[in-house]
């Protein structure tokens, strides 16, 4: 076999011999070992060079890559017939179209792997020096990376790979529950910078749990619930379906919305469990119905700024997620917006009386079933744009 020194790493190395020499460090490092893992760059704005499946990655030549446009038809094949593109391509094309990626890579790293055992819904850690190499993170700064669930085949991990994106707009990476992780950067370069930053992370998150060295953590007392201050600052000029967190998050916990008024259930998100059940008979609920709302429905943008526009109910909101998710923002004592997360199996119940707004996220999809205590009625009544004086009244009266 050839030395990988015959690959050497400079400004003028053809994107295809990067590609093979940075498998061949994959598979040194335990990250490419089976025939498992794989690397793909950008090429030019329609077109990506992606490494074969199913084959030693150590071994990879230049003539075996599979050359790719953006919505991966190929554009020419290895002279290797029998070569299969990569199980992972309609993963990397994620990267590329949601992140404008220059490059992805997909490891199959140990520590990748245990540290999504450590984590229920995202990997986090702050006050590590190495998190200043991931792009746009400050070591003093929260590091989040979704965790989502492994399948049996991997492109069909697509989807939800998709929705973790769009749900976390400042990671670099995506890891899949007892398989690996996804990272990506703006040029080769700088994801290759980005996967040795989130190894290391890993590795010292794992090694500080062996050695029982107290962590930090972002959430409250329930890891399942999350809730911010919104950066006001932000809502003028920024999508409101973005995340809206201040760059130092300012979390909010079980308790914080209790004091509120917000109640939040987390059930298994299947329509009818014993749990569910026994809320709606200790709280008088006796009527439901069930809606979904999504891009591609009639209405769809007009009916999202109804539900956008600042509003008080006279009776409890009662939203139980099936699927999706999206955002509830309440107004606290100070007036200020808070931002619930709800995803699937979340049941969220806002008082009579609170100013809310309901803001679908980037992914822009929920299925919700309503439920009511007498007859299925929605009627807001939207705060006028100067009214300090019945928030005033509000706040009085409720708290």
């Amino acid at each position: 076999m050839e030395s990988v020194n015959k690959y050497q790493i400079n400004p003028s190395s053809c994107k295809k011999t990067v590609i093979c020499y940075l498998l061949r460090e994959f598979y040194r490092l335990g990250w490419a070992t089976g025939s498992g893992g794989g690397i793909s760059i950008k090429e030019s704005e329609n077109s990506i060079w992606i490494a074969p499946s199913g084959v030693h990655k150590e071994m990879v030549e230049s003539d075996d890559l599979f050359e790719m446009d953006l919505e991966g038809n190929v554009i020419n094949t290895p002279k290797n017939e029998k070569l299969r593109c990569s199980e992972c391509t309609p993963l990397f094309l994620q990267a590329y179209k949601l992140r404008n990626a220059g490059a992805v890579l997909h490891s199959h790293s140990a520590n990748a792997l245990l540290v999504t055992n450590l984590f229920d819904t995202e990997f986090q850690c702050i006050d590590f020096e190495m998190i200043k190499g991931i792009q746009d993170h400050r070591n003093t700064e929260w590091c989040r990376v979704p965790i989502i669930p492994n399948t049996e085949n991997e492109s069909e991990l697509t989807e939800s790979l998709k929705n973790a994106m769009l749900a976390y707009p400042r990671s670099n990476a995506v890891l899949v529950r007892n398989h690996g992780v996804y990272i990506w950067g703006p040029t080769w370069e700088k994801a290759k910078i980005h996967a040795e930053c989130y190894e290391y992370l890993f590795k010292i998150v794992i090694k500080s749990r062996k050695l029982n060295i107290p962590l930090k953590t972002t959430l409250g007392s329930d890891p399942k619930i999350k809730a911010w201050m919104i950066d006001e600052n932000q809502t003028t000029d920024i999508d409101l379906r973005n995340e809206l967190q201040h760059r130092c998050v300012k979390w909010q916990s079980v308790e914080d919305l209790r004091k509120l008024g917000v109640l939040l259930f987390k059930l298994d998100g299947t329509q009818e469990n014993e749990e569910l059940s026994k809320i709606c008979r200790e709280r008088n609920y006796k009527n439901s119905d069930i809606k979904e709302i999504h891009a591609k429905m009639d209405g769809y943008e007009n009916l999202t700024k109804i539900f956008a526009t600042e509003h008080l109910h006279a009776d409890e909101e009662i939203r139980y997620v099936l699927k999706g998710s999206g955002y509830f923002d309440v107004r606290n004592r100070e007036d200020q917006w808070v931002r619930i997360q709800v995803t699937k199996g979340d049941l969220i119940i806002l008082p009579e009386g609170i100013y809310h707004r309901y803001v679908p996220d980037l992914t822009n999809y929920i299925l919700v079933k309503r439920i009511f205590q007498e007859e299925p009625k929605w009627t807001p009544y939207n705060r006028p744009s100067d009214d300090h004086e019945s928030r005033a009244k509000y706040t009085k009266e409720f708290y």
